[in-house]
């Protein structure tokens, strides 16, 4: 379905080692986590990126150091105290004692998991229920290589059995409140995986107040009328003033011609004092406390285009404590702290800025969207941070949090005969408010290509685009397919043309699914080679769409990308969090919890025509949209 789901990954962030890149991150990794970041994203939980091998039989081993389940990042501390940090993927191994070993020995290594029931070795930071965590889809060779050993062993089928058994294990209630609640058993570690699913993102802000869906997520880990303060009554009243200085500090800032200058010195002095009137009120961070106290991990957050999602896991015997604190949350939280957090997320703006590529996607995204509110940056733009006020986020809180636009999910050790009722005890305490109206403005179609040409003294780099529908289309699988043949790792046709035999470029990518619920993008990237040009690119990219258009795809290449597809879904099996998202993704984006485990029937039902004819009604000149990064500088030096 969605190959790179984009998010924003805030609240409670891991440690800043668990965000490193991993050892030598290829170049085309690097380019499409800036690209995440530019859209104001992270890429997902379930879906890192690809990370070849390390060389030819490269490898790092050591102590495991830290673990952080959210992020999926782990350090390792080798020979010489060496530190490096890696991102679970498909080519972690760990040995028989529990040390991570990070090793090549192929295009694209499969995880090996000699010992999966020791887990880390004792004493470490590591996350208890690891083994659960989400790993992504394995890529090129290494699906290929999984499939063949399951099936070698027998295991395929059983395999496939079990996703059958965990659909028939899977309970649901909607509560008299509205709010869907959706229960999976695992046997295994005493843990629960808890998410809550709030159908509300960056598409449904308006102008003049980009970014707010992103803000409230981090206002969300502030606290409730009895969590995070010493005198609730008394904090009411210093935020209500800090609240109307701001209000004025605003007005004077929007003066036309210009603003007093002294008048606007006057106006922040007197809302610094109120801000620091009211931060004597505040008791930082309590709320994660309770939870870490409690054994909670991975408490984090993420904001798409589409969706809010708030979850961590945490011992299923504190699971009535999860039920507690999200439905005081989500009914009576206090914004505290409002304009220092808009601060964070101001300077996080700044930084991200400071990289060529969010600087081109900056230009390239208003172009590709006309209308849809995929045009804007999930982290918004800084007027509009700037401007915001807390009483814009109480009302967004009020217009999307209701109980009728709220997905609760918990997987993992739990009796679902006992869970529902008490989470129901809680849950249905949330206010039922009103689902959301759909959004009216669409998408017009694109009747001309459109162009993005940067000149900036940096790596040069090209992004071509074309719309297509969104999630719930037919053709989706489709999508999926044609992005796996064309640039799903280094056996893909892009990267085989465009890097290998050509090389006129470092890397070339073929990708959907940073959005969805609306019509959307279809993207490709590359990164020109040393002396060639992004217009050489953009011809070899082009090349291949018609050959793609023109010769029906092989039987072996198709049955490629359903074998892909296959071992990707036995082993998004083994990650409780990543079902928990899964099943909460399906049930609002497309209707029912159940497509969750119908995403193999519709890969399986694409044919060769089908690739043809999505392909030509897709790919076509007026249906594009172009950026590229053209190094200027690099440009005059040469004709000198």
């Amino acid at each position: 379905m969605n190959v790179c789901p984009g998010v924003i990954s805030s609240g409670r962030p891991p440690p800043a080692a668990a965000h490193a890149p991993p050892a030598r991150l290829p170049l085309l990794a690097v380019i499409v986590v800036l690209l995440a970041l530019a859209c104001g994203l992270a890429l997902a939980q379930d879906d890192p990126p690809d990370l070849p091998p390390d060389g030819d039989g490269a490898s790092f081993s050591g102590t495991l150091t830290s673990w952080d389940d959210a992020s999926r990042a782990f350090t390792v501390r080798g020979a010489g105290d060496n530190e490096m940090t890696f991102t679970w993927t498909d080519t972690t191994t760990f040995d028989g004692r529990g040390r991570p070993v990070v090793a090549g020995g192929g295009p694209a290594p499969i995880l090996r998991i000699p010992d999966p029931e020791r887990g880390p070795p004792p004493g470490s930071r590591a996350d208890p229920s690891w083994r659960n965590t989400g790993m992504r889809r394995p890529q090129g060779l290494a699906a290929l290589t999984l499939c063949a050993a399951l099936a070698g062993l027998g295991l395929l089928s059983p395999a496939l059995a079990d996703a059958t058994s965990l659909e028939k294990q899977v309970r649901e209630k909607t509560l008299s409140n509205g709010l869907k609640l959706i229960v999976l058993p695992r046997a295994g570690a005493p843990v629960v995986s808890c998410l809550m699913y709030a159908d509300v993102g960056g598409v449904d802000e308006n102008q003049n107040a980009t970014g707010l869906a992103h803000v409230f997520e981090h206002m969300a880990f502030k606290g409730t009328d009895t969590i995070g303060t010493t005198d609730a009554r008394k904090e009411q009243e210093a935020l209500a003033k800090v609240d109307a200085a701001f209000l004025e500090l605003r007005a004077e800032r929007l003066r036309r011609p210009k603003p007093d200058e002294k008048r606007l010195a006057e106006l922040q002095k007197a809302f610094e004092a109120a801000r620091e009137a009211a931060q004597q009120y505040v008791v930082p961070n309590e709320l994660g406390e309770i939870l870490e106290r409690a054994g909670a991990q991975g408490l984090n957050a993420s904001t798409s285009w589409d969706q809010t999602r708030y979850f961590y896991s945490l011992p299923s015997n504190k699971l009535e404590l999860w039920a507690a604190t999200e439905a005081d949350r989500f009914t009576n939280p206090v914004l505290r702290e409002f304009y220092k957090e808009k601060d964070v997320v101001m300077e996080e703006k700044r930084m991200r800025e400071s990289q060529p590529i969010i600087r081109l996607i900056d230009e390239y995204m208003p172009v590709a969207f006309k209308a849809s509110m995929y045009r804007s940056f999930i982290i918004g733009h800084m007027s509009d941070l700037q401007g915001l006020t807390r009483q814009q986020a109480e009302e967004w809180f009020k217009t999307y949090y209701s109980a009728k636009n709220l997905t609760a999910v918990v997987v993992g050790d739990v009796n679902p005969d006992t869970a529902i009722p008490l989470l129901e005890k809680h849950l249905s305490k949330i206010p039922a408010g009103r689902k959301p109206d759909p959004l009216v403005t669409e998408e017009p179609p694109q009747r001309a290509e459109k162009r993005v040409v940067m000149e900036d003294p940096s790596q040069p780099m090209l992004i071509v685009g074309y719309k297509r529908p969104d999630i719930t289309h037919p053709d989706d699988a489709v999508y999926d397919a044609i992005a796996d043949i064309l640039g799903n790792g280094r056996s893909s046709r892009l990267y085989r043309a465009l890097v290998k035999e050509k090389q006129i470029a470092l890397e070339a990518v073929a990708f959907t699914g940073l959005m969805s619920k609306y019509e959307n993008l279809f993207l490709f990237l590359a990164v020109p080679n040393k002396g060639k040009t992004n217009a050489e690119n953009e011809q070899a990219i082009y090349a291949e769409i018609e050959r793609l258009k023109n010769e029906p795809v092989s039987a072996e290449e198709l049955a490629g990308v359903k074998a892909r597809a296959k071992a990707g879904f036995i082993a998004g099996l083994q990650s409780n969090m990543g079902l928990a998202q899964q099943l909460a993704t399906a049930q609002n984006l497309l209707g029912d919890w159940r497509e969750a485990f119908r995403a193999l029937d519709r890969i399986d039902k694409v044919t060769a025509a089908d690739v043809q004819r999505v392909a030509k009604a897709t790919f076509t000149r007026n249906n594009r949209t172009v950026g590229m990064i053209e190094n200027v500088a690099a440009a005059a030096k040469e004709a000198q």
